[in-house]
């Protein structure tokens, strides 16, 4: 152990954090994904304009989760660049 760098075990440590977070934001993702499949099939199974209104307020959001997600990944590659 006395062996072991510590400053490799802190990049190492930083490194498995910022992939938990990644996948995190990976599985929220899938569970609207998912939501939104229930959605269209209820819709499918029972169409009306109140589910129909329901099934495209459910897309806006998750397209606008979509978008703010694009732009964050843009703005932390662009501040990846700068120097």
């Amino acid at each position: 152990m006395k062996n072991i760098d510590s400053t490799y075990c802190e990049e190492v440590a930083a490194f498995l954090d910022a992939k938990n977070v990644e996948m995190r934001k990976k599985i929220t993702h899938l569970e609207k994904v998912c939501q939104l499949l229930n959605i269209a099939a209820d819709t499918l199974r029972d169409f009306n304009n109140e589910s129909d209104q329901r099934l495209a307020e459910f897309v806006r959001e998750l397209y606008k989760d979509i978008r703010k997600d694009e732009l964050e990944i843009s703005e932390e590659g662009c501040d990846q660049h700068q120097g």
